[in-house]
């Protein structure tokens, strides 16, 4: 392979210029370009390992046929992502769905009594409450019968007035007594039934907004049983939005996956430039000069001056 280098080298008047070459590049060898103003540019070429420079190319072959051939691209799963609902699922959903919609007759039947408590529909309309009444005033009537009234007249009797004024009064306070604690006890009784009812309805009436509440109950478990199909419908159509962004994004990632593969530092190179060093003039001569007058005084017959002048002379020529 032949390659062209540019390196910088000193024209005549001392300044860097740049200047062109072109050697047989060989791998790892130290190529060296010399330009005809002088100057040496040493390029280190730094090729990848010969037994790695094989796979090397198969990798980027493939890699780029890859990238080329679509048919070779990852296709996106074509089977059902999502999972369908389980038969156990899908009854609890239409058994749900149908009691949130029927209702509860447990909870309609529990509120129609509460309405009807609140609104007062048993207040005095104990149907049990005038029964209860006679059987409390039945052994009040039989004790006054059988034990009251025999008292007062055998009192009389024995005294010989029964039947006079003082004994129809006697019966007839006995009697007062009678009705007055019959009637004591029935009011007692009937005011217990209208108290006890009362506090009936104080009940449901606190109990009214739970009650009310629990209408609520069977929205909720439909919207439950919904929200189950929506999710449902919801992993459906993510299923179908992953596999289009899948298939809009596929070239842009396969690209991406093509540079990938085929970047990386597998080689380098290093170029350096080296100038030779251009000799004084001035220099050389004083150095020969002062060589010249130091040899002249040793050998005989040369003197030191005539030894200087030589010296210098062959300072400048050198």
């Amino acid at each position: 392979m032949v390659r062209v280098w540019t390196k910088l080298v000193l024209d005549a008047e001392g300044n860097w210029v740049a200047d062109a070459c072109q050697h047989e590049e060989h791998e790892g060898d130290i190529a060296e370009c010399k330009g005809a103003t002088g100057g040496t540019t040493t390029v280190q070429q730094a090729d990848p390992w010969v037994g790695q420079q094989s796979y090397l190319k198969y990798g980027f072959q493939q890699a780029a046929q890859l990238y080329n051939n679509k048919n070779l691209w990852p296709q996106y799963y074509s089977g059902n992502t999502v999972a369908s609902l389980s038969p156990d699922t899908q009854a609890a959903i239409y058994m749900t769905q149908q009691r949130a919609m029927n209702g509860s007759p447990l909870q309609s039947a529990a509120q129609n009594q509460m309405l009807q408590t609140i609104s007062g529909q048993y207040l005095n309309q104990n149907p049990y409450l005038n029964k209860a009444i006679d059987s409390a005033l039945s052994p009040v009537m039989r004790q006054y019968r059988d034990a009251v009234l025999p008292g007062v007249d055998a009192q009389f009797s024995r005294s010989g007035r029964y039947g006079s004024n003082a004994y129809d009064t006697s019966r007839a306070r006995s009697e007062s007594e009678l009705a007055t604690a019959l009637g004591n006890i029935a009011n007692d009784m009937a005011y217990q039934n209208y108290r006890d009812e009362r506090n009936n309805q104080n009940a449901a009436t606190l109990a009214a907004p739970a009650f009310a509440q629990a209408d609520y109950n069977d929205s909720q478990r439909l919207a439950a049983a919904g929200a189950i199909q929506d999710n449902q419908a919801q992993a459906v159509l993510d299923s179908k939005m992953n596999q289009y962004n899948y298939n809009a994004n596929l070239p842009k990632q396969m690209l991406a996956d093509y540079m990938a593969l085929i970047q990386g530092n597998y080689g380098s190179s290093s170029s350096s430039v080296t100038t030779p060093s251009k000799p004084n003039p001035l220099a050389q001569g004083i150095n020969g000069a002062l060589t010249g007058l130091s040899l002249g005084s040793m050998i005989p017959g040369i003197g030191s001056v005539l030894g200087a002048g030589l010296g210098g002379l062959f300072g400048l020529v050198m």
